[in-house]
């Protein structure tokens, strides 16, 4: 809980905030509360500026663009916040810095900053970059308001705005092992800054590098970690759709450039890539949505003006040479450890002799709206404890597990908040690393495959693939089908119109709903399909990587009914309540093209075979492309 914010606001002799009123009496018309703050019934950011006084100006009228930026609720309620690019309005002068520095510490929890504050390059104790573009045309600014900081983008370019302490760091021994670690409060879960489809238009960034500027080759142009060639480099963008993307830039290039694993290493320096399918230590676990502590990383509705406090997360990285962990209000959500030696970060770095800046950056690509902003509030570099052991993982102050959408009602907790506690994904190591694709042996239909199975070839998530869906279709009248007991996947028919190309299967994830001996498997065939044929089939998950593994059941539908549920009896096997499993669809090479129903954007895996010419589904599956269109309508019954 911010207690600190607490006081400022019923201690009218605080310096800051007296000197923050006096600017906005002189500056701006000022309708003050003659209401005694009810601290119970409001929110920490309400209490805030209604202790400041109601200071909500018109934009200017000539500034472009001139529209509410994506990320920010419209009404904002009591929260005062300006519904135009920041540059359209007049700021105030910057209070005077709250932030403490200690020997190799630093804490802001920006409370005392001011209200329609100008945040520029040293206010605060900070450098601030703004225009950073690694190509296009950019507007970005930082501000200050309600007790935290932000800033807009703008403009139809590749890049945005960073900011960092203006002093380095370096790592400290715990147990032996140097580590460095960063906190901060950010709301990254804004369902706006993902595209209809689920692909990434703007999102967050944490970087730590030697680097004490931003303005060095660009070693990858997508981010803003890729900004510091020359410099080692180690950043996770935090994506709205709940999953980390983590990479080493490393100043000795010498990367690869195969883009698989282990590292997924990408020339010219990149030597690690790090997500929820990419590893590189032998141990991996989590960094996105199907975490098994995904419920910590809470999320906004930007179609319904949630208003960012209510996805204002506490976000930590805990970097070594060798590992990383990640965790969400104070919930492990993935971590990768023990590197190979060609990948590690170099001993050096981060000691007295190679100091490490630490940034924190808001990027766009493709942007899809003419503004986007960014919430970022308490700041932690190695917080520690009295006795100067490395302070806990902890949860930002309003987020409160099972409460609705886990965030405390007013704004802050009732009580004395209690970390949650912690149930970190078993590390399972990974699979030796798979030799060389061969492409597969086309196999006759209705013949079992001989060919050798095929390894995975993970794709490359850079940028994070997506497709684009069909129109959605008028839905039929059995968009349930309830009859039996449903054991896995989905018996609704979902909105969305998926196909693939005759020869290519593509496969869903599901957890299992209840324990039984499956004999039925079901698909809704779309009316637009042209497929005579269909073969569908159940595989297990693989534990290590989350994917399709091998093939337990399968059965062939022959003279497919377009625009209706389809189903086949398979030979029975046993499945697990609770357990994952991969529900597949092949249109044999050859003929029509399948059409079926899925969920476009995001709620689960999906992903096509490697091969493009099956007759039947392979017995062990061998990864194409990955998507998050699950679930599809299939499903399987007793």
């Amino acid at each position: 809980m911010r207690h600190s914010l607490v006081r400022s606001v019923l201690r009218p002799a605080v310096p800051a905030l007296a000197a923050a009123l006096a600017v906005i009496v002189v500056l701006f018309p000022v309708v003050m509360s003659a209401t005694p703050i009810d601290m119970a019934s409001m929110s920490i950011e309400s209490a805030y500026a209604q202790a400041v006084g109601t200071y909500n100006p018109t934009p200017i009228p000539t500034c472009s663009p001139n529209s509410v930026p994506v990320g920010q609720a419209n009404p904002p309620g009591n929260q005062l916040e300006p519904l135009a690019p920041i540059w359209c309005f007049n700021l105030n002068p910057p209070n005077s810095p709250g932030f403490v520095s200690g020997a190799n510490d630093w804490t802001d929890t920006f409370d005392e900053v001011a209200q329609y504050g100008r945040f520029a390059d040293h206010d605060y104790g900070y450098r601030v970059f703004d225009n950073v573009q690694n190509g296009g045309t950019a507007h970005t600014q930082h501000f200050t308001n309600n007790g935290h900081w932000m800033d807009d983008n703008a403009g139809g370019f590749q890049g945005g705005t960073m900011l960092r302490p203006d002093r380095s760091f370096t790592m400290e021994n715990v147990n032996g092992v140097p580590t460095i670690v960063v906190e901060h409060d950010f709301a990254a879960g804004i369902s706006g800054y993902a595209d209809s489809s689920g692909g990434d238009v703007a999102w967050g960034e944490i970087t730590i590098t030697d680097g004490p500027t931003p303005n060095n080759p660009i070693t990858d142009g997508l981010y803003a970690y890729g900004r510091f060639g020359g410099f080692d480099a180690f950043g996770c963008r935090i994506h709205a759709l709940r999953k980390f993307t983590c990479s080493y830039e490393a100043k000795r290039g010498g990367a690869n450039g195969l883009d698989t694993g282990p590292c997924f290493e990408f020339s010219p320096d990149r030597l690690i890539e790090l997500s929820g399918f990419e590893y590189c230590g032998n141990v991996h676990s989590g960094f996105d949505q199907f975490s098994s502590n995904a419920q910590y990383f809470r999320q906004c509705n930007s179609l319904a003006q949630e208003p960012d406090m209510n996805c204002r997360d506490r976000f930590r990285m805990e970097l070594t040479h060798t590992s990383l962990k990640v965790y969400v209000n104070g919930a492990l959500y993935g971590q990768d450890l023990n590197w190979p030696a060609r990948n590690q970060i170099p001993a050096t770095w981060g000691t007295a002799s190679d100091p490490l800046y630490v940034y924190f950056s808001d990027w766009e690509v493709r942007p899809t709206a003419p503004a986007y902003r960014f919430h970022w509030d308490q700041m932690r570099v190695n917080p520690h404890n009295a006795d100067g052991t490395f302070a806990a993982p902890s949860a930002a102050p309003n987020f409160c597990l099972g409460q609705p959408n886990n965030t405390c009602m007013a704004g802050m907790p009732t009580a004395t908040a209690v970390p949650p506690t912690l149930v970190p994904p078993t590390p399972v190591p990974p699979t030796p690393v798979p030799p060389t694709p061969v492409p597969p042996t086309p196999v006759p239909q209705n013949t079992p495959p001989t060919s050798t199975s095929v390894p995975a070839t993970p794709i490359p998530s850079t940028p994070t693939p997506t497709r684009t869906a069909a129109p959605p279709a008028a839905t039929p009248t059995n968009t349930v089908v309830p009859p039996r007991t449903l054991l896995v996947g989905s018996n609704v028919v979902q909105p969305d119109v998926d196909s693939n190309s005759a020869g290519m299967a593509e496969a869903f994830q599901y957890t299992a709903a209840a324990t039984g001996k499956l004999a039925n498997l079901y698909v809704y065939v779309d009316r637009s399909s042209t497929a005579q044929q269909l073969v569908v089939g159940l595989y297990t998950n693989t534990n290590r990587r989350n994917h399709p593994s091998s093939l337990l059941t399968g059965g062939v539908i022959n003279s497919v009914t377009p625009g209706a549920w389809n189903s086949v009896t398979v030979p029975s096997v046993q499945v697990s309540a609770g357990t994952r499993y991969w529900l597949a669809i092949l249109g044999p090479a050859g003929g029509g093209t399948p059409a079926f129903r899925d969920q476009a954007c995001c709620s689960g895996r999906s992903e096509t075979s490697l091969q493009t010419k099956l007759s039947v589904l392979p017995t062990t599956w061998s990864s194409g492309t990955q998507f998050a269109d699950s679930p599809a309508s299939m499903y399987a019954t007793p």
